[in-house]
């Protein structure tokens, strides 16, 4: 996950992490478009999922026509067998780091 941008921050006696996760969705449309949610997945070396969260970004926020917008989160709970993430903005963008 260091090598995606995923910041591990702490790892708890429980054998799980505070992670924090920065991205940036992009709007290339002619039109603005609203902020979608986003859904991480954690997985593990096997492509096992192993933790995952939907997290409302700013739902009420619109991204104008052909520019984007830069988020940042805090998530706690990842297991610390979890060494990739796939992120997913609203149904139409899928992202594996």
């Amino acid at each position: 996950m260091r090598s995606s941008g995923v910041e591990v921050l702490e790892v708890h006696g429980d054998g799980t992490m505070q992670v924090r996760v920065r991205w940036i969705i992009i709007n290339n449309a002619d039109k603005e478009r609203f902020v979608p949610d986003v859904r991480f997945t954690f997985y593990d070396e096997n492509q096992k999922s192993v933790f995952s969260k939907k997290i409302e970004v700013d739902k009420y926020n619109v991204i104008k026509s052909k520019t984007g917008m830069h988020f940042e989160r805090v998530i706690e709970g990842v297991p610390s067998s979890a060494n990739t993430v796939q992120v997913r903005a609203g149904n139409a963008f899928e992202i594996f780091f």
